[in-house]
């Protein structure tokens, strides 16, 4: 088909959702959306239109196109074309083959090319990181070249990071096209290897479902938007929550390292929910074929969600479901919650779920240590620790003793207390969900590892004469509380402390 944004073609309503808009069905059964906040639900069931493509992604089967409404006299009123110089905006569509270009200027966003042999200078053309492949080169880039890649944040695994100015790209095609203030604007991308990639102006242009190759151009460590700020198609960023990117927890708790800068990944756009806030992102590099807002909203994605992974079996209309007894999950330690029947650990879960894990189901019973969500380690116990693994001094190095003693006694000085803490705030772990807590819409988890290879039964109940592990919960008049198991508390009276 010859279909391309800004084709105006004519179609009849087949079927209007609430939830996205009208599907319009027009070229040999290919199948377009108007969305509902382009009026969608205002047309009638059945009643032939005509549209203008405003969004079109080939790259799934079938495309995925987003259509706008428009009057009959707007589809058949003839283009203006200007007798410019070949290779024109004009002459250009989306899809067309344009020849070879020739880089001009690179940095981390974009590389600024021209088209050889149109010397028009009312002519701007680029190609933007999200549409570039790296080039197939032996030539090795020189100490100044590495040097500026370096500067611009153009890692290895960025798709400029072979490329340098004056290198020549061969047959690469037109994305978009754009004409403002008399310059036409020409959106190129030698990445066609699976059909064109998709081009928008707007997120909300891209329905739940849409699968996407982006490049990741940070990590966030934010508390509350950990994840990966990636870049769609110029223009168009996304978030990537860190539970939406893995379900390995040591690839979550370093997630800069293994998902580097620059680095292309594939994900599915998700479905907005009340859980999960919209963010507001900022475009990577502006430039003169930007005509954005610095600021704009991003869309929220998935890589959980791309068709082929194993968890997006678990996953309905484009949003994960919750989690049910014996799932294995992923939590993230959230200490700025509130504690539910303290003393536990509040974790957030994938799709805005939130989890409790009783402090005695952090570790198994043999496995369990004092104060683990934290304890205060003061310096003469550390300065104690560290002479005790101070190696012998032989004979040789009598002479020095007295200097190392004075420089144990200036460490000791500089020490301070610090906490210890087994379970810091934002660290990954894998949980069991072990049911439904008291608390409405909280879920029990378990940390223990017997639990994770299947163990789901409570603790029993200690009889008399039995020698039980507890964590304690409170000390008042009336004695000293603890915590035996998640179900099971008990009570110390205060003459059978000591």
């Amino acid at each position: 088909s010859n279909l391309f944004i800004g084709k105006y073609v004519c179609g009849h309503v087949t079927r209007i959702d609430e939830r996205f808009g009208a599907f319009v069905r027009f070229l040999d059964g290919l199948t377009g959306l108007i969305p509902k906040l382009k009026k969608g639900l205002n047309e009638n069931l059945f009643d032939t239109i005509f549209c203008k493509v405003t969004a079109l992604d080939i790259t799934s089967s079938p495309p995925k196109i987003l259509l706008k409404k428009v009057t009959e006299s707007e589809a058949s009123k003839p283009k203006k074309r200007t007798s410019s110089k070949s290779n024109s905006v004009d002459e250009v569509q989306v899809g067309d083959v344009v020849g070879d270009v020739k880089v001009v200027d690179i940095n981390f966003a974009r590389a600024k090319v021209y088209i050889v042999g149109n010397d028009s200078s009312k002519l701007r053309a680029r190609i933007h990181v999200t549409m570039a492949n790296s080039l197939e080169t032996t030539t090795k880039l020189s100490k100044k070249e590495k040097q500026f890649k370096e500067e611009h944040k153009i890692g290895k695994s960025h798709p400029f990071y072979n490329w340098k100015v004056g290198d020549g790209i061969p047959g690469v095609r037109c994305v978009s096209t754009d004409t403002r203030d008399g310059i036409a604007y020409v959106e190129l991308a030698n990445r066609v290897e699976s059909g064109l990639p998709a081009v928008v102006t707007e997120p909300s242009h891209l329905p739940p479902g849409s699968i996407l190759s982006a490049i990741v151009t940070s990590a966030s460590k934010s508390s509350s938007n950990h994840g990966l700020w990636v870049q769609v198609c110029p223009g168009v960023s996304g978030f990537i929550p860190a539970l939406e990117v893995s379900e390995d927890p040591d690839v979550l708790n370093d997630l800069a390292t293994k998902y580097k800068v620059g680095s292309r990944i594939t994900c599915c756009v998700m479905e907005q929910t009340g859980h999960n806030k919209l963010p507001v992102s900022h475009n990577l590099q502006k430039d003169d074929h930007d005509s954005t807002k610095d600021e704009h909203k991003a869309l929220f994605l998935s890589v959980l969600l791309v068709p082929g992974q194993e968890s997006d079996k678990e996953a309905t209309g484009f949003k994960p479901t919750k989690p049910q007894r014996s799932d294995v999950v992923i939590g993230r330690i959230s200490k700025k919650s509130i504690m539910q029947g303290p003393p536990s650990l509040m974790l957030s879960l994938r799709g805005g779920f939130i989890g409790r894990c009783c402090i005695t189901e952090l570790t198994d019973e043999n496995e369990w240590t004092n104060m683990p969500f934290g304890r205060v380690v003061d310096a003469k116990s550390k300065a104690q620790e560290r002479n005790t693994q101070q190696q012998v001094v032989s004979d040789s190095d009598a002479d020095h003793e007295n200097d190392d003693d004075n420089s144990l006694d200036s460490d000791d000085e500089n020490d301070s207390d610090e906490v210890q803490n087994d379970f810091p705030d934002g660290k990954y772990f894998k949980c069991k969900v072990l049911g439904n807590a008291k608390s409405k819409g909280t879920l029990e988890l378990s940390l223990r590892e017997s639990r994770l290879k299947g163990a789901l039964d409570n603790d029993g109940v200690p009889k008399a004469n039995d020698i039980a592990h507890a964590y304690v919960v409170s000390t008042t008049k009336k004695g000293c509380f603890v915590r035996l198991s998640r179900s099971v508390e008990g009570r110390v009276i205060l003459k059978e402390l000591s």
